[in-house]
């Protein structure tokens, strides 16, 4: 069985297929759209998407798009634990890159520390590109 979800290796939503569906490979894609548009084309089975959490509310790009594609139905839900980190090299730290829904869920700490938020594709990718700067 193959799964879709947004994102990298490591995103919440890959860990979220990897308890939903045991054993199922899956495939990551950049947009949530791109994750759609897999589904409804059949190249994967199913897709795993995050509608909500519970500090910055409704993902609104999955809410959407489940509107604007009426043939798609939800069929489960999966509560994902969700524990970010602020990880970098030593030194001040100017800029968090990650995906808006964690940026929006993080968003009071930034600010607290003058941190200014820059949105990236996913958690995961954010936590590689980080790592590649050196």
């Amino acid at each position: 069985m193959k799964v879709a979800y947004q994102g990298e290796p490591g995103a919440y939503s890959d860990e979220a297929v990897s308890s939903l569906f045991s054993g199922a490979e899956s495939v990551g894609y950049a947009t949530f759209r791109l994750t759609f548009d897999a589904l409804t084309m059949g190249a994967v089975d199913a897709a795993v998407l995050p509608v909500e959490n519970s500090s910055a509310g409704v993902v609104q790009e999955v809410s959407d798009l489940l509107w604007e594609l009426p043939g798609l139905r939800v069929v489960r839900e999966h509560i994902q634990p969700v524990r970010h980190c602020l990880l970098g090299w030593p030194g001040p730290v100017e800029r968090a890159l990650s995906h808006p829904q964690a940026l929006a869920q993080c968003e009071k700490y930034l600010h607290s520390r003058q941190i200014r938020p820059v949105t990236f594709h996913d958690t995961a990718g954010a936590a590689r590109a980080v790592a590649e700067q050196r």
